[in-house]
């Protein structure tokens, strides 16, 4: 598990697997654990797939404001930018091997 400091707020994500960045984007007010594992997993044999807690749900930041979806798709693009996608898959590398879950 991981964070990163997104479009303002704290956003809680994970990476698991490896190949081409796929990004998972869960339903309004729910967090990247209500992934089926079967599912994610299954998608990782082929890609790094990346998971997040919505911004005030899981382990994310929960501020008091911000929960429109335009904020909300601003938090997906803040993840996303060229950056932070390198940063993901960078942490994700480092980490293998540690018996840690992959950031």
């Amino acid at each position: 598990m991981a964070f990163l400091f997104a479009n303002g707020v704290s956003l809680r994500y994970e990476v698991t697997g490896e190949g081409p960045p796929l990004c998972l984007i869960i339903g309004y007010r729910l967090h990247g654990a209500a992934w089926p594992d079967a599912f994610v997993e299954n998608l990782a044999r082929r890609f790094s797939v990346l998971t997040f807690d919505n911004r005030g749900t899981g382990l994310s930041e929960k501020p008091a404001y911000g929960y429109s979806l335009d904020i909300m798709a601003a938090d997906v693009a803040g993840l996303l930018d060229r950056r932070a996608c390198a940063r993901l898959l960078d942490g994700r590398r480092h980490r293998a091997g540690t018996g840690d879950p992959q950031p």
